[in-house]
């Protein structure tokens, strides 16, 4: 399936998507599927050793994925192989310790759900370049708002050791989304405990 639209704005950045997977040997995949890693729903994700980015193509905010995931492919490109190495590890743990498939102490746990969580902030914040630079159809201010509920929403992963459930959505969380700042401006590393008791509803 190959992604087209009448929208020139749309269809420019595309374009530019095509152009840069296809240069670096990279496949887009739209999936009609639900997604799952190692049991957890996710809209996308960007896979460094299959080359490819996976999008949910079933869901409204497909558009806002594909950004988010082809963030990280160039955030990849970006980066030293030392960077790459250290966020594939430290993804790989988050995904097979949320599994318990993998076990470590306190310190180890902390150390790679802060380089996840800084790695997801770097995405959004290019997101948002991405958005602005190609004039998309996407609300910056709710997008902002949508990327600070998810990035602060690792620190709840830290602390309980769970994923979303599989029939709730970012835009669903209401409260998080009133209270959150449309702006990148979130202390990510403070743990607000009556900010992060309001995931408990949306959590496994």
């Amino acid at each position: 399936m190959e992604l087209s639209s009448s929208n020139e704005n749309l269809q420019t950045f595309l374009d530019y998507v095509d152009k840069k997977l296809k240069r670096h040997r990279f496949k887009l995949k739209l999936s009609v599927d639900e997604l799952e890693v190692n049991g957890n729903s996710v809209g996308g994700m960007f896979d460094s050793d299959l080359r490819e980015l996976v999008i949910d193509f079933q869901q409204e905010d497909w558009l806002e994925t594909l950004v988010h995931e082809f963030s990280h492919f160039l955030l990849y490109l970006k980066n030293d192989r030392k960077q790459n190495k250290k966020e594939c590890e430290a993804a790989e743990f988050l995904w097979g310790w949320l599994e318990f498939s993998v076990e470590a102490k306190n310190p180890e746990i902390k150390k790679h759900l802060e380089v996840v969580r800084k790695m997801e902030l770097g995405a959004e914040k290019m997101s948002v370049k991405l958005i602005k630079k190609y004039k998309l159809n996407v609300n910056v201010s709710d997008y902002i708002k949508k990327a600070n509920v998810y990035v602060y929403f690792y620190n709840f992963v830290y602390l309980h050791r769970t994923w979303l459930r599989d029939d709730v959505g970012i835009e669903s969380m209401e409260e998080l989304l009133a209270i959150v700042p449309d702006t990148f401006t979130m202390k990510y590393n403070k743990f607000d405990r009556n900010l992060l008791d309001l995931y408990k509803p949306y959590v496994k």
